[in-house]
Parts: structure tokens; C-alpha cells; sequence
């Protein structure tokens, strides 16, 4: 997993330069994020989230809880492009929610290069009595 975050840090270093031309964007801009449960087959269960720039860790994690109620998050495993997944801690180094923000900007300023909808398997750590 240290490999794919160095890669991710290291494309995430490239994309930061090449990405000031870039048009800016507006705060209205949101990317749909399909939040499946772990290990899960059942379409069911999947929830979607809108995910804005402007979201740190902590929305994030408080958005995904809000649409899994009575349960803990332990992570959230985020596909990223080039099939990549990067396991997203509540707490603890920042480093893996920069590669997903970097990742997630990138789909918002190219639209036509991303993917119809990126998603992400939410890890439970168990239920809240």
C-alpha cells in the first residue's frame, strides 16, 4: 500500500504543476461518489455521496457516516484511476485523502477524461448499539 501512496504522492506533485492552468473551479462544483459496503454484493446497500473541493477529511467521514447511520467507519477504500485503491483513515497522516482529493479535483477540471462515476467501498468497524 506504501507503493501505491508514493506513486499517488508523486503523480499528485506532477498533476499540482500541470494543473495551474487549468480553469478554476466554481463552488457549486461536485463529484458523485457511489459509496458501496465492504465485501457487499447487493446494489442495495450502495449510497451516493457529493463530494465538493471545498471537503476536508473530517466532511467527509461525517458525510459518509450520515449515510450509514448506527454504524462506526473504520476506512474508506477510494478506486482511483489506473486501478489503484487508497485505504482513507478517519484519523491519523493526512497523505492518502491528498492523493484522493488530487485525484477527485482532476476529475472535475477534465469531465470528459473521468470515469462515469468513481467509487469507493466503506470498511464498518462494527455496530453502534
Amino acid at each position: 500500500m506504501e507503493s501505491a501512496a508514493r506513486v499517488g504522492t508523486q503523480g499528485l506533485a506532477e498533476r499540482t504543476s500541470s494543473s495551474e492552468n487549468k480553469r478554476p473551479l466554481t463552488k457549486a462544483a461536485k463529484l458523485n461518489v457511489r459509496l458501496d459496503l465492504a465485501g457487499s454484493t447487493d446494489t442495495k446497500t450502495s449510497r451516493h455521496l457529493r463530494w465538493s473541493p471545498d471537503d476536508t477529511r473530517d466532511i467527509f467521514f461525517r458525510k459518509v457516516a450520515e449515510l450509514f447511520p448506527g454504524t462506526s467507519i473504520h476506512q474508506v477504500s477510494v478506486h482511483l484511476h489506473y486501478g489503484i485503491s487508497v485505504n482513507v483513515q478517519a484519523a491519523g497522516p493526512e497523505g492518502e485523502w491528498e492523493i484522493v482529493q488530487e485525484e477527485w479535483l482532476e476529475r472535475l477540471e477534465e469531465p470528459s477524461k473521468r470515469p462515469k462515476e468513481p467509487s469507493a467501498e466503506v470498511h464498518l468497524a462494527a455496530s453502534i448499539e
